[in-house]
């Protein structure tokens, strides 16, 4: 097995380990706590680490050994689901949610590193296809760990059987993760020596991505996007209960079609990339996620928020893949992780900012109309992304900015 495809399936188990246990923890609180309450806490909890240690852990992931961190955090996963497992069988919501947060440090730590050794892996021509393979491979995951954690509820009646899964999914990953041939060269430059030394060189990137213009377009763009999924992600299933008002196997069908066009989507794609550059495909699948949001807003039935769920599914991977590709293109590998972690703390900032407006907003907005009009930031975006120069030598657009 190549080392892109252990990466790739290393990835994979742990995004099915994460649906078992994501699924099973919101049911459990669900049932605990009979309103939205739960779920934002939930997302709360997951984006607060990518803003409060993104900017330091990209700069640990570009000055030290990436497999290792890697494998340490899975790990530290490993431990912290056999601790949520205690939690779930007490029924403690208090220990449910200080241990999520304890996960999303982690992974706050995992993201950037991760992003900064994919392309030793990988030919930096092909990227877009290497990242549309990966995100193919791990949306097929999720949905089969979501499908997973609610067949083992219904079966045993509790909640902890998919979380001890997700322990062995963690264990696996790390296996394959350690099989990886890595060499690690410290680069003193970028190494800074310290913690407070490794915040400023995170803070520097924000710098780095102000004064470099892929960089600066791709940041505002995603910026845009995550605050329109942001509600998305909150208020789809409200929109489905309140205005579409479908009875509950319909999310399952809905997520399928969803999870197939991703699927469908990401083929087509490995398939037909060289068709369009990076910046076309990031333009139209933009277009088609902005139009998407607004038909599902503008949804009156079922049958129409199918279709828009299709659409959004088909623009998922050309635009992640695309986007992520002009990044990687765009950064020196001495800087990657930064580059990463900062521009996952922005969207993460992004996930809050909507939260906080669905909850001033409350009910006193149609839901429908909040989806609507809020994805036209996303139409807003694509003038300044068609004006992007996107023609970059490897590596030379951002150079490293070290720590004395």
């Amino acid at each position: 097995m190549k080392d892109i495809q252990k990466l790739i399936a290393s990835s994979s188990i742990s995004t099915l380990g994460d649906s078992l246990t994501f699924l099973s923890v919101v049911l459990l609180l669900a049932s605990l706590t009979p309103n939205v309450d739960a779920l934002i806490v939930l997302m709360i909890l997951n984006a607060l680490p990518r803003v409060a240690f993104g900017l330091l852990s990209g700069s640990l992931a570009d000055a030290y050994n990436q497999k290792n961190i890697l494998r340490y955090t899975e790990i530290i996963n490993v431990l912290l689901s056999l601790l949520l497992i205690v939690a779930v069988v007490q029924n403690s919501k208090e220990g449910i949610y200080l241990i999520v947060f304890l996960k999303a440090c982690a992974s706050a730590i995992f993201k950037p590193a991760q992003a900064a050794i994919l392309p030793r892996y990988a030919d930096m021509q092909d990227l877009s296809r290497t990242y549309s393979s990966w995100q193919t491979a791990t949306t097929i995951a999720s949905v089969l760990g979501t499908a997973l954690a609610a067949l083992f509820i219904s079966i045993t009646g509790t909640y902890w059987v998919g979380i001890a899964v997700d322990a062995t999914t963690f264990l696996l990953s790390y296996l394959l993760i350690s099989q990886l041939h890595y060499q690690h060269e410290k680069l003193d430059s970028v190494a800074p020596a310290s913690l407070l030394d490794h915040l400023k060189a995170g803070f520097n990137e924000l710098g780095t991505i102000q004064k470099t213009p892929v960089l600066r377009t791709i940041a505002i763009t995603t910026f845009a996007m995550m605050f329109v999924l942001g509600i998305y992600n909150l208020l789809y299933i409200p929109f489905l209960n309140s205005t579409l008002k479908v009875q509950p196997y319909w999310y399952s069908i809905v997520e399928g079609i969803q999870a197939g066009a991703v699927v469908i989507a990401g083929i087509l794609f490995t398939a037909k990339y060289n068709l369009f550059k990076d910046k076309a495909w990031a333009l139209l699948s933009s277009a088609l996620l902005g139009l998407a949001l607004v038909l599902c807003g503008l949804s009156q039935s079922i049958a129409t928020f199918i279709l828009a769920l299709a659409l959004l599914g088909l623009a998922e991977i050309p635009l992640s893949s695309s986007l992520s590709a002009l990044v990687q293109r765009a950064v020196s590998d001495e800087i990657r992780g930064r580059v990463a972690a900062t521009l996952g703390a922005l969207m993460a900032i992004s996930e809050l900012l909507a939260l906080l407006l669905v909850g001033l907003l409350g009910s006193n907005v149609s839901v429908g109309l909040m989806l609507a009009v809020s994805s036209l930031c996303i139409f807003a975006c694509l003038p300044l992304l068609a004006k992007t120069n996107d023609k970059v030598e490897l590596g030379d657009a951002v150079k490293p900015q070290g720590v004395s």
